[in-house]
């Protein structure tokens, strides 16, 4: 009976937690990642904003997604499809723990959904998509694969300022 009392109260507190993130403005959720001090809140806040694109919220910034979500979904891949479930588990129990991760995770949720906003007006949006995997994620992805995590962070950095500077300015 134990067991079970236990699942029920995470149940509850996990249902509480997903009403408060759905009330929430985009400037809280950012300052919650920004200052949590846990994984499951930067992993509830991530898939709560992920959430937010898949089901086409206007409660998020122009564009609203992230990047690997968005060339995933123009190559018609799933929300759990491999690469999304590699990317989103090197995101929360790697790079969320090193000293500087939950700020480049916040830094990232700010300027992503403009950078993406930008491309999808582009006449040629899938073949940048498809650009951004050949030269960055795909490289990521196989670093990822091989545990070296530290060079995954560096490539995945270096695409966000270079996509930035290319299309935010």
């Amino acid at each position: 009976m134990g067991n079970w009392d236990n699942l029920m109260d995470k149940a509850r507190e996990a249902s509480e937690a997903t009403r408060r993130a759905e009330q929430m403005s985009n400037r809280e959720l950012y300052d919650a990642l920004k200052n949590s001090s846990s994984q499951s809140s930067i992993e509830r806040a991530a898939n709560y904003r992920e959430a937010e694109y898949r089901t086409g919220r206007e409660e998020r910034p122009s564009g609203g997604c992230f990047i690997t979500t968005a060339v995933c979904d123009s190559f018609g891949k799933a929300d759990d499809c491999y690469e999304l479930t590699a990317f989103r588990n090197f995101r929360d129990k790697w790079l969320a723990n090193q000293s500087d991760g939950k700020n480049l995770i916040a830094q990232y949720y700010e300027i992503a959904p403009k950078i993406v906003a930008k491309i999808n007006q582009l006449p040629n949006a899938a073949e940048t998509y498809k650009n951004i995997w050949t030269d960055y994620l795909s490289r990521c992805l196989k670093l990822i694969e091989t545990g070296d995590n530290s060079r995954c962070k560096e490539i995945y950095v270096r695409m966000v300022n270079n996509l930035k500077a290319k299309f935010i300015g």
